[in-house]
């Protein structure tokens, strides 16, 4: 199964995750928005088999006004508004098949070599810009691994 264009920001009070969220591979949480306050932020794929839906890149749009009837990143921890950014390419043969996210702290750095040999070593292929670029606290990467489609 690949994942579709359509996601989904689920925003809580209760730092409990959903069953499906997305979790980090370096276990250190799967709240978008740990460290900043507001809502806890839970980003749930929906899954497809249907190779002209799926997923061939997940990106961040980062702004200093809302989009409406989008889902922000970044909910009620004010600054700047974070939204997904999915394309969905019928002419990549390569879909994305899987997804975590890839959380480090601020005083280890941006995303380097080291983290890339972490992550291809487990099987992901490409990752995100930082979802938490301008705003401090960790960086935060969306990654995933790219497979032919179903």
């Amino acid at each position: 199964m690949t994942t579709s264009g359509r996601w989904f920001v689920r925003y809580s009070d209760d730092r409990n995750p959903p069953d499906d969220v997305i979790l980090d591979i370096n276990r250190g949480g799967s709240d978008i928005n740990q460290g900043f306050g507001g809502k806890y932020v839970w980003l749930v794929p929906q899954w497809t088999q249907d190779p002209r839906e799926a997923c061939t890149y997940i990106g961040v749009d980062i702004r200093g006004n809302a989009v409406p009837n989008s889902q922000d990143l970044a909910a009620g921890a004010g600054g700047d508004y974070r939204y997904l950014v999915i394309r969905r390419d019928q002419h990549i043969q390569l879909k994305i098949q899987e997804v975590a996210l890839y959380r480090k702290p601020n005083d280890h750095g941006a995303m380097n070599a080291g983290d890339l040999a972490l992550i291809l070593a487990q099987g992901y292929t490409n990752y995100s810009p930082d979802l938490n670029r301008t705003r401090g606290g960790d960086y935060l990467y969306l990654i995933w691994r790219r497979d032919y489609g179903n």
